[in-house]
């Protein structure tokens, strides 16, 4: 657990409490998660704030959870088997929704829908916005986040073409400097991220076709993370 975490309650002991109280923070008060759902829900939640033990990692989650905390934002966290996919984060509910409660151990999945949620409280006006007309944009972005500190590039999918792959690979080595460093403003992207949207939305698994992409919609909530948390 981060350091910052065990300060909270002054010690070693006591940190359930700590990361306990740091996930009511941002909860609706009414979730339909059952005690033993929510207690599930709070270890996963733990084992993303402290970047499951990676230094970086817990920089970037502690700013992104900060800045929704910040915002003054709750989400709701539910088990619907309705639900897309795995399930999904819902900026019009402002839920994360599981569909089957074993999902609820995947700190990946965690991660990846409150990145959203993230991006929900930055980009003004919220992302249901762009519900048709830029959610290629944002799932990309949430895509190549991940993919600059995994140092694993997956974001088109397995699907896509290899000449693909490779060029998107060779692109984020190039962005991040062999994953040294990350990109802190627009123009890191040398004028090709919009050419790798494209691709993403033609061949990226289960986006692929969905929705429109948005030209001018600059994904700054990403260049916001690695150009104000000085984590890497």
């Amino acid at each position: 657990f981060s350091e910052e975490c065990k300060k909270c309650i002054g010690g070693t002991t006591g940190i359930e409490k700590c990361s306990t109280d740091s996930l009511k923070k941002i909860m609706k008060e009414n979730n339909c998660l059952d005690n033993d759902q929510f207690t599930i829900l709070n270890n996963t939640f733990n084992s993303y704030l402290d970047g499951q033990g990676d230094v970086t990692w817990r920089c970037l989650t502690k700013y992104i959870y900060e800045k929704v905390e910040a915002s003054g934002k709750k989400i709701g966290f539910c088990i619907d088997p309705s639900a897309e996919g795995n399930g999904t984060y819902n900026p019009k509910t402002g839920n994360i929704a599981w569909k089957d409660p074993a999902g609820l151990i995947s700190t990946t999945f965690l991660g990846h829908e409150f990145f959203h949620a993230y991006q929900d409280v930055h980009y003004p006006g919220g992302t249901n916005q762009y519900g048709n007309i830029g959610y290629p944009n944002i799932e990309f972005e949430q895509a190549l986040f991940n993919d600059i500190m995994n140092g694993d590039p997956t974001a088109m999918g397995s699907t896509a073409p290899q000449s693909v792959l490779d060029e998107y690979e060779k692109w984020v080595k190039t962005i991040t400097n062999k994953y040294t460093t990350t990109p802190k403003q627009f123009a890191d992207f040398q004028g090709q991220y919009n050419h790798f949207l494209t691709q993403f939305y033609q061949n990226a698994n289960g986006y692929a076709g969905k929705g429109q992409i948005n030209p001018n919609l600059i994904p700054t909530a990403l260049l916001s993370v690695f150009s104000t948390s000085n984590c890497k």
